[in-house]
């Protein structure tokens, strides 16, 4: 495993972890604070406004799981892989392939 790929997996912890202050001290440890997540499904978010974000998919989804799938692509210095964010009853997100 890389340093690149155990960082990408701590982020995915952060997401993962289920108590809200474990998420924000494990996604503050592997992110800057000028951190900008990009995602199809929203606006660019800053560290805050992630950290909200990740607080409303786990109260919408309990017990939700981020898990990396892929190895980690790095192109021009941001990582970037594949995961899937299931539901907790296994039933796959209508955007992620069967």
């Amino acid at each position: 495993m890389t340093d690149v790929e155990a960082l990408v997996d701590r982020y995915c912890d952060g997401w993962s972890a289920s108590d809200p202050e474990e998420r924000g001290r494990i996604l503050r440890s592997v992110l800057d604070a000028d951190v900008m997540y990009c995602d199809p499904r929203c606006q660019p978010l800053a560290l805050d406004a992630l950290l909200r974000h990740v607080d409303q998919l786990h109260g919408s989804r309990p017990g939700t799981r981020t898990l990396r799938l892929s190895h980690v692509a790095l192109h021009h210095g941001t990582p970037s892989s594949a995961w899937p964010n299931p539901p907790t009853d296994g039933q796959p997100l209508p955007h992620t392939p069967t």
